[in-house]
């Protein structure tokens, strides 16, 4: 999968996906969702996300 920036191509709203970033101690990865207002859920107000990327699928249940 490819990092997709978020001035490209906006995540579907309601959807969870990893997110890139960028704060003044560096690059953070997290997930977060990104709401109906086109605006993602964001705890903290000290970064920008930059980048996304739909999250992978989890393992099957025989690899657990």
């Amino acid at each position: 999968m490819k990092w997709i920036s978020v001035r490209e191509r906006p995540p579907e709203k309601g959807e969870r996906v990893l997110v890139c970033i960028q704060t003044r101690f560096g690059t953070q990865i997290d997930i977060r969702r990104h709401l109906e207002s086109g605006r993602f859920v964001h705890f903290s107000h000290d970064g920008t996300i930059t980048h996304w990327m739909p999250l992978p699928e989890p393992p099957d249940a025989k690899d657990r």
